[in-house]
């Protein structure tokens, strides 16, 4: 299967295929940090790969929401990603409620990921924990026949793995990306508002 690598954008239309993995994540830049190299090891495997991030991130840093934009369009190219939206739920108030479940189990229904990697259950930042309790909710809804305000086929994933904190943690599951390392640390470099403009990882602006 080949990989339309040109449908990059916010509120494009549906994938013609249902996706392989989709990776839910609470800001532009997370999921290139905690998955990276497991989106960048499966897109060369011509795996149809995504990224759903919940916010836009505009409060994360000085960088305003257009140029953030830029750098989440750089990091999704060079992860290989067929496919990328936000949810614009808001940045530093992310909430698990009803009407945040129906939006990402809409998006879950749409995308029709076999795999869902979400946040960590257990991490320091409260947006972060709010994901993580926001994905498993939209899964369980996005399945349900009489949800209410859902258009199109009831859908679950086949599986929803919450990437590990690197603040800690003990995985379960461990995936080698080792040949894929460096296309990790490209896409996590093209976040320069977030990496305090060294243009190396490690120090974070959050």
């Amino acid at each position: 299967m080949k990989l339309n690598r040109g449908q990059i954008g916010y509120e494009e239309a549906m994938p013609a295929l249902p996706l392989d993995c989709l990776a839910v994540a609470a800001h532009p830049d997370d999921m290139e940090i905690l998955a990276g190299g497991l989106l960048a090891l499966l897109s060369s495997q011509h795996r149809r790969t995504g990224i759903l991030d919940l916010t836009r991130g505009e409060r994360g840093s000085l960088e305003t929401a257009a140029s953030r934009k830029r750098e989440w369009t750089a990091a999704s190219r060079v992860l290989g990603l067929s496919v990328r939206r936000t949810l614009g739920l808001p940045d530093a108030a992310l909430t698990d409620d009803l009407p945040s479940r129906r939006r990402l189990a809409q998006a879950l229904r749409d995308l029709r990921p076999a795999v869902v990697i979400a946040m960590p259950v257990d991490d320091h930042h409260p947006d972060h924990r709010a994901a993580a309790a926001l994905v498993f909710a939209a899964c369980w809804l996005a399945g349900m026949k009489k949800a209410p305000g859902l258009r199109g086929v009831p859908f679950r994933p086949k599986a929803v793995l919450n990437a590990v904190s690197p603040l800690g943690g003990e995985p379960a599951l461990l995936v080698d990306i080792s040949a894929h390392w460096k296309t990790k640390v490209q896409a996590m470099t093209c976040y320069a508002s977030q990496f305090a403009g060294t243009g190396r990882p490690g120090a974070l602006t959050m």
